[in-house]
């Protein structure tokens, strides 16, 4: 009951008593005595005052329950000053930032609390959208102090910002939770939306966001300046453009966790330099898990790295990356993705490319300084050098892992254990460094050392054993292939020996536990060459 009500029932009720009022009537009695009681019309005037407001916008504590435009803009200012954190709950409709003439949504604060914006109960973000009409940035949030700006159920679109943030911007963390945020644009960070702290996105769809600035531009789809956790999310579709572009669907300064997502069809456009179409990763760890990196491009006449993904450190689990490219580019390197170190496992990297103007294009799958490759497949990769390239800087390890089809070579340096290669054109390894190759189903011929020394050992040639019989899935092993536990024991001493490094020994030894389905690795002490173990 409301306050100002309470209070008029208790100056009734203390009436009734001077009167000789027995606080024991029955209700029958209460309600003949109050329509006995003199009210004043001021008094009902204030009644029905109060019934009108609260049919308006009902409070509860720190949450507002708002269906209009300006009790939006009202509960935005009323919890701003607070002092606590508040949760603005808003009924179905479409709410236009220029349906009262005063455009963005704003958020002010110097406290240290929290904003959640949420869809009724019972709603989701088709219900409740929030709609910049092309003209206006959709929501402001600027705080003072450390916060977090949290939209769930919502659909925030057709937001256009001259600087950071054609959605949203937040000058702190965000949380994007069962959202739709699409078809905004900004000439600033963030065609979506740019958060300067900590991003989290679960089950949402970044989606037909743009970013066009005229310099360095970053984040198609979204920018962040910190931490970016992506989980059972779309990012698609996103543009990034500029002379200098980094990021088509996001861009991160730190480390990106990405588990059961989808990053497909974004795109850089750029003049000078374009690295990555589906994302970018300035300093941080990249975590990739269940996830697919699907159809992303950089399109540069300059240097394109990245058609994937950008990063520094990668770490790919049951995962796709796949019909990524680089475009038109003078220099190119890592159509599907490109990292400094890369562990992939389990995974399938395929039909991706690089596309030089002048034949400078390295590691059509991927391009890692340095990689430890287990239990994939990699086939359809293209490129005019490489198409895989790892281990310029350091030597990698690639065990159990079919390369199939492949335009172009492997070009690395280290170990390379019980893989197979069958149908890559050009050669299937191409060494830049000392190597050893042990146990893997592989021609001599297609072995170019370039006066390097390497040692291979218990190798099996088609001219010698014949085709290796894989069946329609390119990965799984037909009952007569002469592959079957033939390759090398990863728990035997042979096996530990060719490490010179103990922690990269236990870390491979884990990883071969199982192959690339998830089936024991290692049966009756003997392990077949290739991806999938045939049980």
């Amino acid at each position: 009951m409301n306050l100002q009500k309470i209070i008029f029932l208790g100056i009734v009720m203390v009436l009734l008593s001077a009167c000789g009022g027995d606080s024991t009537s029955s209700p029958s009695t209460q309600e003949e005595n109050l329509s006995n009681s003199e009210v004043t019309s001021e008094e009902v005037s204030q009644r029905e005052e109060l019934s009108t407001n609260e049919d308006e916008i009902v409070v509860e504590g720190n949450i507002w329950h708002v269906s209009t435009v300006a009790e939006f803009r009202q509960a935005l200012e009323d919890a701003s000053v607070n002092g606590e954190n508040d949760k603005v709950v808003l009924e179905a409709g479409v709410y236009n930032v220029d349906s009262d003439g005063l455009g963005t949504f704003d958020f002010n604060d110097n406290e240290e609390f929290n904003l959640t914006i949420i869809s009724a109960e019972g709603l989701n973000r088709d219900d409740v959208i929030l709609n910049g009409n092309n003209t206006h940035q959709v929501f402001n949030f600027d705080n003072t102090k450390n916060s977090t700006l949290t939209f769930k159920g919502i659909s925030i679109i057709d937001g256009n910002s001259s600087t950071n943030g054609g959605g949203i911007y937040s000058n702190h963390s965000i949380k994007i939770e069962d959202c739709n945020i699409s078809n905004n644009s900004s000439s600033g960070f963030g065609g979506g939306f740019s958060s300067n702290g900590i991003t989290i996105i679960i089950n949402s769809i970044i989606s037909n966001n743009r970013n066009n600035m005229n310099y360095y531009s970053k984040g198609g789809g979204f920018y962040s300046s910190d931490i970016v956790t992506i989980t059972n999310s779309t990012i698609s579709n996103n543009v990034n453009i500029g002379k200098d572009s980094y990021g088509g669907g996001f861009y991160s300064d730190s480390n990106i966790t990405i588990i059961n997502s989808t990053i497909s069809n974004n795109s850089n456009i750029a003049y000078y330099y374009s690295n990555g179409g589906g994302f970018y990763s300035l300093n941080g760890n990249i975590i990739i898990t269940n996830s697919t990196i699907f159809n992303n491009e950089n399109n540069c006449s300059g240097t394109s790295s990245g058609g994937g993904f950008y990063s520094a450190l990668t770490t790919i689990t049951n995962s796709i990356v796949s019909n990524n490219k680089n475009n038109n580019s003078y220099y190119s390197s890592g159509g599907g993705f490109y990292s400094s170190m890369a562990t992939i496992t389990n995974s399938t990297v395929s039909n991706n490319s690089n596309n030089s103007n002048n034949n400078r294009s390295y590691g059509g799958g991927f391009y890692s300084d340095t990689a430890i490759v287990i239990n994939s497949k990699f086939f359809e990769n293209n490129s005019t050098n490489g198409a895989i390239y790892c281990g310029w800087y350091g030597n990698s390890f690639v065990s159990n892992n079919i390369f199939i089809n492949n335009y172009g070579y492997i070009e690395a340096k280290g170990v390379f254990i019980n893989n197979i290669f069958k149908n890559n054109r050009k050669m299937d390894i191409n060494l830049i460094d000392s190597s050893k190759i042990y146990n893997n189903y592989i021609d001599y011929a297609k072995i170019e050392d370039n006066g390097f020394n390497f040692i291979k050992k218990n190798n099996l040639q088609p001219s010698e054993v014949g085709d290796v019989y894989l069946n329609s899935d390119n990965k799984t092993l037909s009952r007569n292939s002469p592959v079957i536990d033939k390759g090398l024991n990863p728990n035997s001493t042979t096996f530990k020996e060719i490490f010179d490094n103990d922690d990269i020994y236990n870390q491979v030894v884990e990883l071969l536990n199982t192959d690339i389905d998830g089936k024991p690795r290692v049966v009756n002490g003997t392990i077949d060459m290739g991806a999938s173990e045939r049980q």
